[in-house]
């Protein structure tokens, strides 16, 4: 099909047809199916599709038509309806109003969504009749004030169709819905639509013949184990991943322990917490469970006098508003006040007992805290708030990491976001103002943004029931947690409920919906099912599975393996089962072996660290499972750098051809080069425009800074090679090496060879060349062995390490003709640099014959810091006199 067939076809679609889904989640994944497959269909550029969530449409739809009235927030919802609590008679009897306030607010939402008049139900007991006095005063509010709530949306809208006021699609498919349970404000919609003639049509779930499993394993435990053992190969081996979503009754409830298994199984380098991880939450922590969060409300607590000391310590010590080195001086204050006994702290107290260093910021803190208003409208508040945080230097001077830096970032927001309940809340004290801030982080959920895979959804019953996915892993599948209890709200008589079709209003209905979410889980979601079950619960008690899914004869007991977990605490638990020879030999490669060796200079890095990880590398195959890198993978990044050099130098050939060209030129032609080689290293249907463009500058500014510094060597050289393969053979061991660039370079002494290796990394330091600390082998092995048997050349002269390092570009060289290429005077050298080339080639084939021979002792010298650290939990089973044998 051609370009214009494409976009015509595109425009054509978007006209017609809608696509509105029961989540915005399905809504991102269709559109994310949708885009990825226009992209694999060659098509250059297509519109948008028009996928949207049902909730997200509504708003969109009635925002467009520009209304008068004011659509409310939920927390903008939840002031109004404190008020009315707080103001009525029976208030004071309240033990907690805002708990109030939002169970009030929950039962609002459930009248206005499926379309119950209050006044109509009966009127039985003290809560219906005190929800009706709250409810009359909000009503009463929005009414006057042109306010609307979010469950009011669908009404409006369906009234605004049915008057033409809106204009509406001509087809719409509804997708992830169960046709006969949505609620009457949303059917109204759907049936405006229809009489406006637009065409409707119900999407069903593609009927599937998945392969469900039904496991009982031990402990709740013991079920995530059993995924992370599940997961851990699919991930591992899969290209693209699989989409996978593991879906529980309460996602939050088993966040904890989800979480810490997750972590030590699937991802053992993000334990800290802030590593990458495979894997998100559909609804992230709420704001205000982030260390910043709690540094922040616990400063803007602090009073000029009655704090408590749990409250100063909260502030002293916490590792978000101060540097390692001051969270020292800090707990030294804390430390003299807990000494000192008081049952309240004055701020003049945390003043005196801080280091002087520090005491700045609490005097200016205090300044603040005293120039504070007795009342004042919540955006003025939020003005104070921030001028108290950055008086104590919230979120302190220490670089934030991704995550911390979008917390702060969203926190900030919160400042403003306290003074959109200006018209909702008037003129309040500090206290209240500063509880809604807490309430408005409390209601936010944070998930930060990652810039690595995360394949796997962990998310609630109802939303995974709505989506497709390749696996799916169905957790605490119990009688006591499916169905999930219902929530009927004690505002409202529950025949009137019933007689609405409100689900949770009734056991038999709330079954029904539980059973038509079942049936999607195991029969439209996945083609591959897991359901598993503990056989006891967190306290120990035991529990049955859910029949839904299953008959008690469908269930298979399951033990975890124990071996899923580190290497290292695997091996540590078999160890006292393992029986030790006398003398374990490792058998020398033979033939067949040898043929099968994919060895590289790496080999001989690891030797020379010590044979065993050679060993480990080389001959068992044992690798580390991939780490999801943070932002671009680094080789990327220098493969991208390799190749643009590599076309650079295919047309400049020589330091003449680059003397000649100015920096703007030079500019120019890098990217184009990079511009070359973008499309097939970060793919735009992988890679979004703005990560593709920081790249393609940082490498412009890498190279350009690299070819200037090329500039200033003395000697002329011609780029005889790029990017060269070479085969060699030593001592018997067969290599496959690749060359970064060979120079012939014209010296004073006579032409000289010079081979080259570019550095995208950190260090570039010759000292790893010694003999006695071969760290760096690469360069050597292809002076000694390669370089003249691939490139053709008659010797090699000198190596050098090209250190392509932003803002310090380097040339690390030993040669035999000046020991630095852009300022020493020529020296003849040449029986040192033969004797180091024999010495190279000596060591080299000395460390090929050990390693074909079946060498594999540990040097005792080498530490956590080794590059190959991670292969040293092999080690820890042994006993000592083996694992330095």
């Amino acid at each position: 099909m051609s370009d214009e067939a494409l976009r015509a076809d595109d425009a054509h679609a978007s006209r017609e047809r809608l696509t509105l889904t029961a989540t915005d989640r399905l809504a991102r994944t269709l559109r994310e199916d949708a885009n990825l497959d226009r992209s694999r269909s060659g098509a250059p550029v297509w519109e948008a599709p028009r996928i949207a969530g049902f909730s997200r449409w509504l708003i969109d739809t009635w925002t467009a038509g520009w209304p008068d009235a004011q659509l409310l927030s939920g927390t903008q919802e939840l002031v109004l309806w404190r008020d009315a609590v707080e103001r009525d008679e029976l208030s004071s009897q309240l033990l907690a109003p805002l708990a109030a306030a939002r169970e009030a607010r929950r039962a609002d939402q459930l009248l206005r969504r499926h379309a119950i008049d209050l006044e109509s139900t009966p009127a039985w007991s003290d809560e219906h009749q005190v929800f009706r006095r709250w409810r009359r005063q909000v009503a009463r509010r929005l009414q006057q004030n042109h306010w609307l709530t979010s469950a009011d949306l669908a009404g409006e809208v369906a009234r605004l169709i049915g008057e033409g006021s809106i204009a509406v699609p001509e087809a719409i498919d509804l997708v992830g819905f169960a046709a006969a349970a949505l609620p009457a404000s949303e059917q109204a919609v759907i049936d405006a639509l229809i009489a406006r003639g637009t065409q409707v049509q119900w999407i069903a779930a593609s009927a599937l013949r998945p392969r469900v499993q039904r496991c009982v394993l031990p402990d709740p435990e013991s079920q995530w184990r059993f995924v992370c053992a599940d997961l851990r190969e699919r991930l591992r081996t899969a290209d693209p991943p699989p989409r996978v979503v593991v879906a529980l009754a309460d996602p939050d409830g088993a966040r904890e322990l989800g979480e810490s298994v997750l972590r030590g199984l699937l991802a053992p380098w993000a334990m800290t917490g802030e590593g990458p991880a495979p894997w998100r939450w559909e609804r992230g922590r709420r704001l205000s469970e982030h260390p910043q969060a709690d540094a922040l409300l616990a400063l803007l607590q602090l009073r000029p006098e009655d704090n408590a000391p749990e409250l100063a310590s909260r502030v002293l010590l916490s590792a978000a508003l101060w540097t390692e080195s001051e969270r020292a001086l800090t707990a030294r204050a804390d430390e003299a006040l807990r000494d000192r006994g008081w049952p309240r702290i004055r701020l003049a107290r945390v003043i005196e007992a801080v280091h002087e260093s520090l005491r700045p910021r609490f005097e200016e803190l205090a300044r603040r805290i005293a120039q504070a208003p007795s009342r004042a409208l919540p955006s003025e508040w939020g003005a104070h708030f921030r001028a108290l945080a950055d008086a104590l230097g919230w979120p302190g001077s220490e670089a934030l990491d991704s995550s911390s830096y979008q917390a702060v970032k969203a926190l900030r927001g919160l400042f403003d976001r306290l003074g959109t309940l200006d018209a909702q809340l008037g003129r309040v004290p500090q206290a209240s103002a500063r509880d809604w801030l807490s309430e408005l982080a409390r209601g936010a959920a944070f998930a930060p943004r990652v810039e690595h895979a995360q394949p796997v959804l962990i998310t609630s019953l109802d939303e995974a029931a709505a989506m497709s996915c390749d696996l799916l892993y169905v957790l605490d599948a119990s009688a006591a947690q499916v169905p999930v209890p219902a929530r009927p709200t004690a505002f409202v008589a529950a025949e009137a409920l019933r007689a609405a079709g409100v689900p949770e209003a009734a056991p038999e209905t709330w079954l029904a919906r539980t059973q038509a979410q079942v049936a999607r889980l195991l029969g439209g979601c996945a083609p591959e099912v897991y359901v598993c079950v503990p056989a006891v619960d967190p306290r120990g008690a035991p529990q049955q599975p859910s029949t839904l899914f299953g008959a008690a004869d469908a269930w298979t007991r399951v033990e975890p393996a124990r071996s899923i977990g580190t290497l290292e605490s695997a091996l540590t638990r078999a160890a006292p089962a393992l029986e030790w020879p006398d003398r374990d030999i490792v058998p020398p490669v033979d033939e067949t072996e040898r043929t099968a060796l994919r060895a590289d200079s790496g080999l001989f890095r690891a030797w020379f660290e010590s044979p065993f990880f050679a060993f480990c590398r080389y001959r068992l195959g044992v690798e580390p499972l991939p780490q999801p890198p943070r932002g671009l993978d680094a080789r990327v990044q220098g493969t991208l750098v390799h190749r643009a050099l590599e076309d650079l130098w295919g047309e400049l050939r020589d330091s003449a051809g680059l003397a000649a060209i100015d920096d703007d030129a030079l500019s120019r032609r890098i990217h184009a080069r990079l511009d070359a080689r973008l499309a097939a290293l970060l793919p735009a249907t992988e890679f979004g425009a703005v990560t593709r463009a920081i790249e393609r500058a940082r490498a412009h500014d890498v190279v350009l800074q690299w070819l200037r510094h090329e500039r200033t060597r003395i000697d002329p050289f011609h780029v005889e090679r790029c990017e060269l393969e070479a085969r060699p053979v030593v001592a018997s061991l067969p290599l496959s090496l690749r060359l970064d660039r060979v120079d012939r370079v014209e010296t004073p002494l006579g032409e000289r060879w010079l081979v080259i290796d570019y550095k995208t990394g950190r260090e570039a330091d010759q000292r790893g060349w010694r003999i006695d600390q071969l760290r760096e082998p690469q360069l050597p092995l292809y002076a000694s062995h390669a370089a003249t048997l691939a490139a053709g050349i008659p010797q090699v002269d000198g190596i050098c390490f090209g250190h392509l390092k932003d803002g310090h570009p380097a040339l690390v060289a030993r040669t035999n003709w000046r020991k630095l290429l852009r300022s020493d005077p020529p020296a003849d050298t040449h029986g040192e640099w033969n004797e180091d080339l024999v010495r190279w080639r000596g060591v080299m084939e000395q460390a090929a014959r050990g390693f074909l021979d079946g060498e594999a002792w540990l040097d005792p010298r080498v530490g956590a810091r080794s590059y190959y650290a991670d292969l040293l939990a092999l080690t820890h089973a042994l006993p000592d006199d083996e694992a330095s044998a």
